[in-house]
């Protein structure tokens, strides 16, 4: 005669050896204290989330096998495993998603070995797991492939990671994909918006930058994305920002140039007697071999050897605001700036490349 869960009852021999076997292989794990709680105070898919990460089943040891889908739909995913063919053993389901950051989700406390998980987020990756429990002892089984639940609804707004105007001729915005898509994105819908005028754009639902010309100096724009699934247009992600002023070009124009390893600036209409300013030649270590000047920005870029040099353009003697903005693997033999798309192209090895 033995006691189990406070309740009598014969065992024989082969039933005695099958419960010596089972109470082997389990093991106490570090969610003893979480396990009995739940076995207390049983959690619902509704009711919330423990904090259970996914080192809770490593020292526990035992012949479960890792739970399967035998039905997914939108918003449930029903679950299966092998019975341990105990009379009083009970079953605990959890999932998890990208989202939970390894926290897992719990059903309530079951005897059967299905159990169908409702209220999930449409077109998202589950995955599962299953605790075994008889009385103060639980085996924890392998996590399951991961399962996504099928699309459904319009898609949420998407992240806007950043507004960007340097010139003021042009704006640049970036964004991210929504959090709850609802199905795969097929493209984005994007406005922009002043008292002036409107500027629609489409892209794919693979592209998440976009610059938008031309716009105007010291202007307010509103600017509004959505993503487009099968289903249709999400909801609306807004943004706004304010375009730079114009700025005063002071005196006439300049001309920079180079020779050898000197970097040199003079007005256009200067007179031969005129002394052009000039980066110091102890700076560069090479002969320059690209010039180019981004007027918007009151910056030149210069190359030298295998480096790609930034430097404002108001005055060549101040050395403070020289940076080395990239350094290639072999010599740059050209260079040029496209103000437009805010990027430096340069040629090196016969390839042409380019920088942010």
């Amino acid at each position: 005669m033995e006691r189990i869960c406070g309740k009598r009852k014969e065992i024989t021999g082969l039933q005695f050896l099958l419960e010596l076997l089972f109470l082997l292989c389990l093991r106490a794990s570090s969610c003893d204290e979480w396990i009995l709680d739940a076995s207390l105070h049983p959690l619902t898919s509704r009711s919330g989330f423990k904090q259970c990460t996914d080192a809770s089943c490593q020292n526990v040891v035992c012949q479960l096998s890792a739970p399967y889908s035998t039905w997914i739909g939108s918003h449930n995913i029903t679950m299966t495993w092998e019975s341990l063919n105990q009379s009083d053993v009970v079953y605990i389901l959890q999932w998890t998603s990208h989202s939970l950051s390894g926290i897992w989700a719990q059903a309530e406390n079951v005897t059967e070995s299905t159990y169908t998980i409702e209220q999930l987020e449409p077109f998202t990756n589950y995955k599962f797991r299953v605790w075994a429990m008889i009385a103060e002892i639980h085996a924890c089984s392998p996590a399951s492939p991961w399962y996504q639940t099928k699309p459904f609804g319009l898609p949420s707004s998407p992240s806007i990671e950043s507004i960007e105007s340097v010139s003021g001729e042009s704006v640049e915005v970036r964004w991210s994909l929504p959090e709850k898509p609802g199905g795969p994105i097929l493209g984005f819908n994007l406005n922009l918006t002043s008292n002036e005028h409107v500027i629609s754009v489409t892209t794919r639902g693979n592209v998440f930058f976009n610059t938008f010309y031309p716009t105007l100096h010291n202007t307010t724009y509103r600017i509004s994305i959505a993503a487009v699934n099968q289903e249709g247009q999400g909801s609306v992600a807004e943004g706004s920002i304010t375009t730079p002023a114009q700025v005063e070009q002071n005196g006439g124009r300049w001309v920079f140039a180079s020779r050898w390893n000197s970097l040199r600036m003079r007005e256009e209409d200067a007179d031969f007697f005129t002394t052009a300013l000039c980066l110091s030649d102890s700076l560069i270590e090479s002969n320059i071999t690209g010039v180019a000047v981004h007027y918007s920005s009151n910056h030149v870029y210069f190359s030298e050897g295998t480096r790609i040099w930034s430097k404002g353009a108001g005055n060549l003697t101040d050395h403070s605001d020289l940076k080395l903005l990239h350094s290639a693997p072999l010599e740059v033999t050209a260079l040029t700036v496209d103000w437009l798309y805010q990027r430096i192209y340069y040629v090196s090895s016969g390839l042409l490349l380019w920088i942010r």
